[in-house]
C-alpha cells in the first residue's frame, strides 16, 4: 500500500526477509490502502491491518495477511458490547501484545477520522475476533505539544 506522488493509492505489499534483509517481490492485493499500519503476529506468521484510506473513503475493515500463503483477505471483526463499532480511522499506530492466558491482541492507538483526531485505544482480540474500546487515559491537545 501507500500512495504515489500523483496521489494514486496503491494495493501492493512488500515483505522484508529479516534474516537476509532482502525485500521479496511486491504482491498485489485486492485492497488499496494508505495511512495504515500493520500489527505483525510473528509467532503465528500473520499480519493484521485496520482502517486506512482507500482513496475515496476511510476504511473500517480488518485485513489479514498470511505470510505462509502470501494471501490477503478480510478478517472477521465482530463487535462487542464495549465497542459497537471500531469506526473508521487512519494515521494510527498498531502493535501486538500477548495478554493473559497466552492470547494475542492488537492495540490500535489514536489516529484520525474525517471529523476529529483520536486519543483512544482499540483492542482487537485474535481469539474472539472482536474489538474492545479503551477511552483515553490522558487527552493532551496537540497544540500543547509544541
Amino acid at each position: 500500500g501507500g500512495r504515489t506522488s500523483g496521489g494514486e493509492v496503491l494495493s501492493d505489499l512488500h515483505v522484508l526477509n529479516t534474516e537476509s534483509l532482502a525485500w521479496g517481490p511486491g504482491l498485489q492485493t485486492p485492497f488499496a490502502r494508505c495511512a495504515h499500519a500493520g500489527g505483525s503476529v510473528g509467532s503465528l506468521g500473520q499480519v493484521y491491518f485496520f482502517g486506512g484510506f482507500s482513496g475515496t473513503e476511510v476504511a473500517t475493515e480488518v485485513l489479514h495477511f498470511n505470510l505462509a500463503t502470501s494471501k490477503m483477505q478480510l478478517a472477521p471483526s465482530l463487535t462487542t458490547p464495549q465497542c459497537a463499532s471500531p469506526g473508521s480511522r487512519f494515521a494510527y499506530v498498531t502493535i501486538d501484545v500477548e495478554v493473559e492466558k497466552g492470547g494475542i491482541s492488537l492495540l490500535v492507538f489514536g489516529g484520525v477520522t474525517p471529523k476529529e483526531d483520536l486519543a483512544d485505544v482499540l483492542v482487537y482480540s485474535l481469539e474472539s475476533q472482536g474489538f474492545n474500546h479503551r477511552p483515553p487515559v490522558v487527552n493532551i491537545p496537540a497544540s500543547d505539544l509544541d
